[in-house]
């Protein structure tokens, strides 16, 4: 049996809140000019999400609602079960990608395997549209756009193998958890450096709570026509590019 890696705190609470009306889900959306094959992506996505070690692993649920999920790697991993090959229905088009990826925003992942999913999309005015799927405890919106940028080259004569290179050799926007360990230490020998900032701490902690009390005591919301039962059906809107210059 492979080993199991705990889930951090943040993590699980975001897997924690997955519901068929609020899917835990991160969408994002690249619009080529050309045409792309799908033999070339699947290699491509094999080789540049190697380094992300979780694009590999699935959610190993707690025995008891006390303990925390685990992150295992999956046996036999295969990028067949995380990429797929769809066409736009005629005419295609704008109005076409937005039903196609409104559609696909309200599918849940597949939680059995690493909670990912790739769309190749034909038949868009311009060439081909990419559509990755990615659950908020492997990656939160800013992770996966640096992750589908990981995906392109700075220019059509770069070798996939230097960029695979580049970002074994460097840390991911997965891969931070050590860093954030060096922090907590560097954080906990300051409070000892001064024990005086341990009371301001506990200060603010008392106030936070205080807040977190009010919230907690607050009237439900009033009823309008605004409020409703939430449904499972999302709808995905985009405006034309906005020049920043």
């Amino acid at each position: 049996m492979t080993r199991l890696v705990p889930m951090a705190s943040v993590d699980a609470a975001w897997l924690g809140m997955e519901d068929p009306t609020n899917l835990m889900m991160v969408t994002g959306v690249l619009v080529l000019d050309g045409k792309v094959d799908l033999k070339r992506l699947k290699t491509l996505l094999d080789k540049r999400l190697a380094p992300f070690g979780r694009f590999h692993q699935r959610v190993v649920r707690p025995r008891t609602r006390a303990g925390l999920p685990h992150w295992q790697d999956e046996v036999g991993f295969s990028i067949e079960n995380h990429v797929s090959h769809v066409a736009l229905p005629g005419p295609g088009g704008e109005k076409a990608l937005r039903e196609l990826v409104s559609e696909l925003m309200s599918t849940p992942l597949d939680m059995t395997k690493p909670m990912w999913h790739v769309h190749l999309i034909d038949g868009h005015d311009h060439g081909s549209v990419v559509l990755a799927r990615i659950h908020h405890s492997i990656a939160d919106g800013i992770a996966l756009v640096r992750v589908m940028l990981s995906l392109t080259d700075p220019s059509p004569k770069a070798t996939p193998g230097r960029r695979r290179a580049e970002h074994t050799n460097h840390s991911g926007p997965l891969d931070s958890l050590p860093a954030t360990i060096s922090r907590g230490f560097a954080a906990t020998q300051r409070l000892l450096d001064n024990p005086g900032r341990v009371a301001d701490l506990a200060r603010l902690g008392a106030a936070g709570a205080y807040r977190l009390g009010r919230l907690v005591v607050l009237p439900p919301d009033p009823v309008t026509a605004f409020k409703g039962e939430l449904g499972r059906r999302k709808r995905a809107a985009w405006s034309d590019p906005v020049p920043l210059d």
